[in-house]
């Protein structure tokens, strides 16, 4: 007979979720921070650490960041600060965050459902794709998955408490506002906002339903906890304001490739794309949920349920889609958009397929993962996946031949070599570049893309010895003379 014969249901349960995220912490720190999301975020955090400067995110030593609030990059440093700078202290904050994610919800479910369906919740949202990667990567969005999640679940808790337990509920809401406007900016806002008034609107009382939050209080605690900062941040790089605001938050969702971007790309999509995106990062589950939509027992129990209390089904439905509903029609989207959706489609599925069978298949599904995911953390921590796409070991390689000679890498420095040669590595933007450095009297070394090699002159090539390629860059040194 199999362990889990022996256990009852959500003793098993328990034991899923708690496999798959400690398999998740203990893996934090085996593979390389990749380019270009993780490395850049976790050397902005680097970057507070080395300057000082707790005000302005640096996208590069010297060069303010304006792409979003700071939130998540004080995390990333206070965890440098506490357990000194490398990958595991990076991704730990996110980690921790999914944590906190995954008690709101626990206790949201709980509360309307159930211990037993919240702890499927749980393990549903655990377990897919896209919570389940960013749980353990440097990233923006756990930050905004945070604030969204209190927010939503503490605004259902007001509506339906009374007394004292309504005022905190609602303060709640207030203080997920406040994370959400910290971390990603007004998007927060109107992803909190935008299911509650559709909510409303289908309850036929778009105001009616917002009139046990408390608005004086509230109000204030927001701007106490955000306003300080936004107003400092402007004085001190005056432009950002006008950068985040129209250009973050209107013409990068409103212009198909966008082109004001200081940071990075436009990440120009189909309309509709978020919607593909949401199949895949909600999997295995959302192929799950569809296939049981078939069958009968599946929507007769979705009907009864929704015949039963169809204000909180209404209330997680609107949560679940308004992501893909908002980004839609967004000229500039990427994957990790649909996160904040994520808890309440997981409440949803936990609701819904509560029949035997699916109950049973829900097991076996997230028992087959967990094997899965350790097969996949092995293999991501013996170099496959992010650890080709990082300068660490070329980095790693440097430092072991290099004598007193500096490192500079042709036509675009890496944020992994940022990171890992503590901001040393130079980037150099043409080949007169080279050549004065070569001039010098100290010998140096230059790194450039391998399929960029022959695009080195050759009067320039002569001088220079190739020392090693290593994921997709090759490492050359200056020659000593004769």
């Amino acid at each position: 007979m199999s362990l889990a014969s022996h256990l009852s249901h959500r003793t098993w349960l328990w034991l899923l979720l708690i496999g798959i995220m400690l398999l998740r912490l203990i893996f934090l720190g085996a593979y390389p921070l990749a380019d270009t999301t993780e490395a850049r975020y976790a050397e902005m955090g680097r970057l507070i650490i080395d300057t000082g400067d707790w005000i302005t995110p640096q996208f590069e030593k010297g060069v303010p960041f304006w792409g979003k609030p700071p939130l998540s990059f004080w995390l990333t440093a206070i965890s440098f600060k506490a357990l000194g700078i490398h990958e595991f202290s990076a991704r730990l904050p996110s980690f921790i965050l999914a944590i906190a994610v995954l008690l709101t919800v626990f206790s949201l479910g709980r509360y309307q459902a159930g211990s037993t369906r919240a702890l499927t919740a749980c393990l549903i949202m655990a377990s897919s794709v896209i919570f389940w990667v960013s749980s353990g990567a440097v990233m923006t969005d756990h930050c905004l998955l945070t604030g969204t999640t209190l927010s939503m679940a503490a605004f259902w808790r007001c509506t339906t408490s009374s007394g004292l337990g309504r005022r905190i509920w609602g303060w709640l809401f207030f203080i997920g506002l406040s994370i959400g406007l910290m971390s990603k900016g007004p998007v927060a806002v109107v992803l909190t906002f935008f299911p509650i008034l559709a909510w409303g609107i289908l309850r036929k009382a778009p105001l009616e339903v917002l009139k046990h939050l408390p608005w004086k209080t509230g109000i204030l605690t927001v701007m106490v906890l955000t306003l300080p900062w936004y107003i400092v941040a402007e004085i001190k790089t005056p432009g950002f304001l006008e950068y985040f605001i129209v250009g973050e938050h209107l013409n990068r969702f409103l212009v198909p490739g966008w082109q004001g971007d200081l940071y990075g790309s436009a990440h120009d999509q189909p309309k509709g794309m978020i919607w593909m995106f949401w199949i895949v990062c909600a999997l295995p589950w959302s192929l799950f949920f569809a296939y049981h939509l078939f069958k009968k027992e599946t929507r007769r129990s979705l009907a009864a349920e929704y015949r039963e209390a169809n204000d909180w089904y209404l209330y997680l439905i609107f949560w679940a889609s308004a992501p893909m509903i908002f980004f839609t029609l967004a000229g500039n989207i990427l994957w990790a958009y649909v996160l904040p959706g994520i808890p309440a489609f997981a409440l949803l599925c936990a609701a819904f397929l509560d029949s035997d069978s699916a109950c049973v298949g829900i097991k076996k599904t997230a028992t087959g993962l967990l094997p899965a995911l350790l097969l996949l953390s092995f293999i991501v921590s013996l170099g496959v996946g992010p650890s080709q796409n990082s300068q660490k070991e070329l980095i790693h390689h440097f430092n072991r031949i290099r004598q007193n000679e500096t490192l500079h890498y042709f036509q675009w420095r890496p944020f992994s070599a940022e990171f890992y040669s503590n901001g040393s590595a130079g980037e150099l933007s043409s080949f007169q570049d080279i050549k004065t450095l070569m001039n010098d009297d100290k010998k140096v070394f230059f790194a450039i893309k391998t399929d960029h090699l022959t695009s080195i002159p050759q009067r320039i090539r002569v001088k220079l010895t190739k020392q090693e390629e290593i994921n997709g860059y090759t490492l050359l040194r200056e020659k000593t003379d004769e």
